[in-house]
């Protein structure tokens, strides 16, 4: 506590300085303009320039009348008085010179990266402005190393990656993260950073994607924002409206989202098994048809205060709700008889999440986050005979209720220019209740089964401590180094008879070093460790009928798996990447499939492997032709190692040789017209008992810009109808099936128009990832 108190009062003595805020005629923030502080005779005492939000700050211990000169290229000088009781000059307004040269152009290609240390910082603003995207999410697959496979990010070199927002670490998972995401606007990324081994402040293990948006200071308060509505066509048509707007002050953001779509999609698969039951093989032949109906809103509100002391207020309060009709078809022939499917689904979620966090200029970060989640659902299932006869008929209801709670506390203390000693702790208490029942149709009634129904209850404890230590030897060579002590308890009760899931103390070293050569390159080294918890749905025992033939089942003696990351990485002039990389996750765990001795049932369960290794080598080019053709190019190569020593008796030991290829394109048609061609290739794969066939897709774009403030954006997405491999499992253990998706290409329309010199003279003063099926 004395130590605390010492550390602040500091603060505060250290805190007597003159600062203010430069801004242009538009009340636009003005950076690095040089500031000069003198006393009245002329005599220098201090100089500093102005932050990417226009603020200075200049020491001033003495008590005395000064003069302050400010100085930029294109710029007029300024020159302002200031008496010993004024410290806080507030907004300085320079006017741009009137002699600037309009005859001399000078061009010259700015890079999209800066390297900060093991951080890749990328600035995105030629991206947005040349490339057709329209919101952060698009903006986000453009940056070089980040490709989506299976609508999911993903981050070459890397095992897995998380992804925050302005450095906020939130219980919200990446999936609602990345619905927030796709309706923020492109203009609203400022800054996205990259980092293969994130620092353990963040409360993250492994690979960081930190998307920073703009924050902008203004003497007047301004309202600026952005409307986006997007139509998709596919076998259905889908629609989504958008809107952000955001309030400007001198030390108040403010920013709103909301998000209104419809969207209705078509599904389709054609399954052929083999199933064997002592020795008698009866062939299954599969039609499945499913059309989904979602309506959903989204919602956040969003803000940050900074004080005269630099000190920061920031909090964020995010809605994520969906209601949702299913209505899943199954023709399944065995051999010669016939057997319809029918499952009808009505569902509904609801997710709230609020944030604070308070970052004092000395260090100390400290803050909450709470989710509440909410999913229940109510199907019907019914299957019968070619002649209507039925076989099965039954009501299967389940609900879910999820509260997460995490406190943090992170203090980072400089000791000197090259060394910063971090430490923090953070605690999370989680719980999930689940309800299931089934009522089985008895004539004109549905009665339930009470052996059937399932009421548990997961209650999480968990704590974890860190240090970490950064140092820069030199202008070249940095490195940083941590270890996180965690321990993890989860208690389980189902039908009132309790038990413990997991209770383990465990250890998280990471290390990374970076290397800067004189001519800008530099070479970068990771290594991370981690722990991945399965879903609160996959470890409960609920079985789920897809069909007359196929299941999914819960997994309770499912294990938590480790993650081992290493990347070795060479960066060539700010531009080219060639990298090395292996991943080691023992006890990997995924859902797979497996045709049960007994009866006919293909049954679908999450199972733990021995190990999944990974062991590659890949490279990101991006090159430009003239003005006219921008493009990256990522490869990348690996071998993928499984093991799993007893899946139902049987031995499982594979490995394959993958390559996987994308290439982006933008065309630079007009000053208002640029167009897009994406293309993304990978070869054969495996995972578990599946063969994964190769899988390969064209995307097309074009933008209009109409206006500065207004453009049109077309899509024509999944050109080849081959963006998802299709699954076989052959001759394993007696297993034989395979499937086919049957895809479809859809086309996008935007609109989007942006607004922010409208002035108010009056104004009145979310991790989910272990939540889903």
């Amino acid at each position: 506590m004395c130590t605390l108190l010492l550390t602040t009062t500091n603060g505060f003595i250290t805190a007597q300085e003159i600062n203010g805020i430069i801004l242009d005629k538009n009340n636009d923030p003005i950076e690095y303009v040089t500031v000069v502080l003198q006393t009245i005779d002329s005599v220098f005492i201090d100089a500093t320039i102005s932050n990417e939000q226009g603020r200075f700050n200049i020491p001033m211990e003495e008590n005395k009348d000064c003069i302050l000169l400010f100085q930029h290229l294109i710029y007029n000088h300024y020159q302002l008085t200031l008496d010993k009781q004024t410290r806080d000059v507030g907004v300085i307004t320079l006017q741009e010179k009137d002699n600037l040269l309009d005859d001399i152009v000078i061009k010259a290609e700015r890079p999209i990266l800066k390297i900060e240390g093991s951080t890749l910082s990328y600035n995105p603003e030629r991206i947005i402005e040349e490339s057709v995207v329209s919101n952060a999410y698009d903006v986000l697959k453009k940056i070089p190393g980040v490709v989506e496979m299976d609508n999911n990010i993903q981050l070459v070199g890397a095992g897995s990656v998380a992804i925050v927002l302005n450095g906020q670490v939130s219980t919200v998972d990446s999936e609602q993260l990345l619905s927030i995401l796709k309706s923020m606007p492109a203009s609203q990324v400022k800054n996205i950073d990259i980092m293969y081994n994130a620092p353990a402040k963040y409360n993250i293990r492994g690979a960081l994607i930190n998307i920073i948006t703009n924050k902008t200071v203004t003497k007047e308060r301004k309202v600026i924002g952005e409307v986006t509505g997007r139509y998709s066509q596919s076998h259905y048509a889908s629609e989504r409206l958008s809107s952000n707007i955001s309030y400007r002050q001198e030390n108040l953001n403010m920013d709103v989202m909301v998000n209104i779509s419809k969207n209705k999609n078509l599904s389709r698969s054609e399954t052929y098994s083999v199933h064997s039951i002592e020795n008698l093989n009866t062939v299954i032949d599969q039609k499945t048809q499913t059309i989904s109906d979602a309506d959903k809103l989204a919602f956040r509100l969003s803000g940050d205060y900074t004080f005269k002391n630099t000190d920061q207020l920031n909090w964020s309060y995010f809605y994520d709700g969906q209601n949702s009709d299913s209505d899943n078809t199954s023709d399944n022939i065995y051999d010669t008889e016939l057997i319809k499917s029918r499952n009808q689904g009505e569902g509904n979620q609801h997710l709230h999440n609020i944030h604070i966090e308070y970052l004092a200029d000395y260090g100390l970060r400290v803050g909450g986050d709470y989710t509440f989640f909410k999913d229940k659902n109510n199907n019907r299932y019914k299957d019968y005979l070619h002649d209507s006869s039925v076989r099965q008929d039954f009501l299967n209801n389940s609900s879910q209720d999820i509260n997460r709670w995490q406190f943090f506390a992170n203090y980072d203390h400089r000791l000197n220019e090259k060394w910063e000693i971090s430490t923090g702790v953070n605690i999370g208490l989680n719980n999930s209740d689940t309800y299931v029942d089934y009522l089985f149709n008895q004539g004109n009634r549905y009665v339930e089964d009470l052996d059937m129904r399932l009421d548990n209850t997961q209650d999480e404890f968990v704590s974890s401590y860190f240090i970490e230590s950064s140092n820069k030897i030199n202008d070249r060579f940095s490195f940083d180094i941590s270890l996180q002590v965690q321990y993890f308890k989860s208690d389980y009760i189902q039908n009132n008879i309790k038990s413990n899931l997991w209770e383990e103390w465990a250890l998280f070293p990471s290390f990374s070093m970076s290397y800067s050569f004189a001519n800008s390159n530099m070479l970068q080294f990771s290594f991370s460790s981690d722990k991945k918890y399965p879903s609160y749905w996959a470890i409960n025992p609920q079985t789920t009928h897809v069909n007359s033939y196929m299941e999914i089942t819960g997994n309770p003696l499912l294990k938590p798996g480790k993650v081992y990351d290493g990347n070795l990485m060479y960066i060539i002039n700010r531009k080219y990447i060639l990298m090395g990389f292996v991943t080691h996750r023992p006890k990997y765990f995924t859902q797979m499939p497996y045709q049960d001795k007994d009866e006919l049932k293909i049954i679908y369960k999450y199972e733990n492997f021995d190990y999944d290794l990974k062991l590659g080598i890949g490279g990101v080019v991006p090159f430009k032709v003239k003005s006219f053709w921008n493009a990256d190019i990522t490869v990348y190569g690996m071998k993928v190692q499984q093991k799993i020593e007893n899946f139902h008796d049987h031995l499982i030991k594979r490995d394959k040789y993958v390559l996987a290829a994308f290439w982006d394109n933008t065309f630079i048609l007009s000053k208002n017209v640029s167009a897009q061609l994406n293309a993304v290739y990978q070869s054969k794969s495996i995972q578990g008992t599946y063969d994964l066939g190769n899988m390969y897709d064209l995307t097309f774009g074009l933008k209009w810009s109409i206006l500065d403030d207004l453009y049109v954006l077309c899509e024509y997405k999944n050109i080849l109808k081959h963006g998802y491999p299709n699954p076989t499992v052959i001759d394993w253990g007696n297993q034989y099936s395979k499937r086919k998706n049957i895809e479809y290409s859809y086309v996008n329309l935007v609109l989007s128009w942006k607004f922010g010199n409208y002035k108010a003279k009056r104004v009145k003063a979310v991790d989910t990832s272990r939540f889903q099926r």
